[in-house]
């Protein structure tokens, strides 16, 4: 089923990326190369590990860092629930987002999960470590 422009869309992605710096250092990285602004997530709904948000239009970014200092890995993931129109959304959102979401049919589960093409997105800009997760796995 394709989304058409009368109905909600949720647009999931999510990415692990292999720690190949600190997570400042990454930060700092993923923020030049992806043109996102991340900024420190203060809600305390993830107090137990770093978490930094980012949003450009109506797509929300969520980078979670080291659980502890052997955790060998981050996350990345990418939230949108709208009611605009894939075309629309897509327009009204940066380069980056343009990058890897795009039009395609919703899965079983009632949305579009971008996950692989977030990931081939990090590794088109150098960030050559990651994974993409999906509904299925």
């Amino acid at each position: 089923m394709k989304a058409d422009s009368t109905q909600s869309i949720f647009i999931s992605a999510v990415v692990i990326i292999f720690r190949t710096a600190t997570f400042d250092e990454f930060i700092k990285n993923i923020a030049q190369v992806t043109g996102l602004q991340f900024n420190e997530e203060t809600s305390g709904r993830y107090d137990e590990i770093p978490a930094y948000e980012a949003s450009t239009g109506e797509v929300n970014f969520l980078l979670l860092g080291p659980q502890d200092e052997e955790d060998e890995e981050y996350r990345l993931e990418v939230i949108c629930n709208t009611n605009s129109p894939l075309n629309l959304l897509i327009d009204q959102s940066g380069e980056f987002v343009r990058s890897f979401i795009h039009e395609k049919p919703m899965n079983a589960q009632g949305f579009m999960d971008f996950s692989q093409e977030l990931a081939d997105a990090l590794m088109a800009l150098g960030i050559r470590c990651c994974r993409s997760i999906t509904a299925e796995d």
